[in-house]
């Protein structure tokens, strides 16, 4: 079973400092269609995002628990995967690809 956490609106705005360009809900939607995924959770600005996230992790209780190469949080998610006996899947970052650059640079097509 594949579950994504979905970082909230407020969260890209406040801590990625980038405008989403789709909403939460949206790209919610575009995940759950993909078929390998099973759910999706919506999550709001956690105030105590460590604590809140190893509470998630624990009720959860994932196998393994991925993220990217850049994730400034590794240890701490290496912990509670650790907490939980869950591997730790690290997915490379790719600076090339960038969804929102994508849509910012793409050209426009006109009839």
């Amino acid at each position: 079973m594949l579950v994504l956490l979905l970082e909230s609106d407020e969260f890209i705005t406040q801590v990625k400092k980038k405008q989403p360009v789709h909403t939460q809900q949206q790209r919610a939607e575009i995940l759950a269609a993909l078929q390998y995924v099973d759910y999706v959770v919506l999550l709001p600005l956690l105030n105590n995002p460590d604590k809140d996230y190893e509470n998630i992790v624990k009720e959860i209780g994932p196998s393994i628990i991925a993220f990217t190469s850049s994730d400034s949080k590794e240890s701490q998610k290496k912990k509670f995967a650790q907490e939980v006996r869950a591997e730790t899947l690290i997915i490379p970052y790719l600076s090339s690809f960038s969804s929102s650059s994508l849509i910012t640079y793409a050209p426009i097509f006109r009839d």
